[in-house]
């Protein structure tokens, strides 16, 4: 899965670190809860390119 994400232009946000982490929820027929995963976590810093 790709996420897209806007940062804005700003010398205050060089070096920043973020991470993101998406716990999916696997439904049945009547929307009960049946399985909770996780995914791996992805870490990326904010620099030039």
């Amino acid at each position: 899965m790709l996420t897209a994400i806007a940062i804005p232009n700003s010398a205050a946000l060089l070096g920043m670190q973020f991470h993101q982490q998406f716990p999916p929820f696997n439904l049945d027929p009547s929307l009960n809860i049946q399985e909770v995963t996780a995914s791996n976590v992805q870490s990326t810093v904010v620099g030039p390119s």
